[in-house]
């Protein structure tokens, strides 16, 4: 990205907020390197409250939320998230609310691109995952006569659709939507009225507090166990949903996809242990879904695979054969506790 002349908000730790002016390189200015500067203060006007902030500061979520920089507690602003030291980071107009930390190396080399979520969008709108929705709503914890509301969080969630459907089936309950995918994060805003997004990454210390959580969902995301573990209240759950070896294996031998490795028990139970966690259900789910063309490039582009093909090729492929196919779902379920 070419130098550009604008005004940069900077939020220092524990300093005051500043505004850069003059021409500065984007770049640089995201990893924090040989930014020649001159900060001056915030004299802004206070944003004026706005409707479509409802979507991102729904209070239970927000009380369970902290700081990335110091765990500090968050309170909101018009327009914002103030933490007690003074951090603040703005809600986008699309409903959102970027957490990530400058120059913080991620684990996740690559989020999802606009293309990746809207096909992902497109496919779930069709029904075809509803079995695999429902069974992870169905593992969400029942609340409890002293609970007045419960915390769902979802990991690595895209378009926030597990935790919409776990919100559904639990009136009281509050969630909260971590992607590191801005557009993913934008439609994971809108998923649910109770639900807020968050841009973050999953890999990252999270920007939720220890024990707040009575819930976690991970749906085909990688897992931070011991993050997991650690905003778990005791008696929390973790549901997982991973692919298994037969899942879409009609497409993977007709595309020549990536492959799925192995996954089992040990996998899951002995790293869990090691964090304060247990294994309290095994379970898989197996279906066929009747898939059109264009549900296949879908269910096929909405994921992995999207970064190591041709995407027009493959599309163009796909729709060669203008018959349905049938299309294993198979995935592995797992519900485990926080001791």
């Amino acid at each position: 990205m070419g130098k550009t002349s604008r005004n940069f908000i900077i939020k220092t730790i524990g300093g005051p907020v500043g505004v850069i002016d003059g021409p500065t390189d984007c770049s640089a200015m995201r990893t924090g390197r040989e930014c020649e500067i001159e900060a001056r203060p915030d004299t802004r006007a206070e944003p004026t409250a706005d409707p479509r902030y409802v979507w991102a500061v729904d209070s239970a979520a927000v009380q369970a939320m902290r700081c990335p920089l110091d765990h500090a507690d968050f309170t909101t602003a018009p327009g914002r998230l103030v933490c007690r030291s003074g951090h603040s980071f703005d809600i986008a107009k699309q409903g959102y609310v970027n957490v990530t930390v400058a120059g913080e190396k991620s684990a996740n080399l690559r989020s999802d691109d606009l293309a990746m979520v809207t096909a992902r969008q497109r496919f779930l709108a069709t029904g075809a995952f509803d079995p695999i929705l429902h069974a992870v709503a169905s593992r969400m914890p029942q609340a409890t006569s002293e609970q007045a509301s419960q915390l769902f969080v979802e990991l690595g969630a895209g378009t926030a659709a597990y935790l919409a459907a776990a919100l559904e089936t639990a009136p009281s309950a509050h969630g909260i939507a971590v992607d590191l995918s801005v557009p993913a994060t934008i439609r994971a805003a809108r998923s649910h009225p109770r639900a807020t997004a968050l841009v973050s990454d999953s890999w990252a210390p999270l920007p939720i507090a220890d024990g707040v959580a009575d819930a976690v969902i991970v749906a085909f995301a990688p897992r931070n166990l011991a993050e997991i573990a650690r905003i778990l209240r005791p008696g929390g759950r973790l549901v997982l949903a991973s692919a298994k070896p037969a899942h879409i294996h009609q497409l993977r031998e007709e595309f020549e996809l990536l492959g799925i490795a192995t996954k089992n028990t040990d996998r899951v139970s002995v790293p869990a242990e090691q964090v304060g966690m247990a294994v309290t259900e095994v379970n898989e789910l197996e279906f066929v879904m009747t898939l059109q063309p264009p549900q296949v490039a879908d269910l096929i582009l909405m994921g992995p695979n999207a970064w190591h093909v041709d995407r027009e090729e493959l599309r163009a492929q796909v729709m060669l054969t203008a018959t349905p196919r049938d299309v294993t779902a198979a995935v592995g379920l797992w519900v485990l506790e926080r001791r």
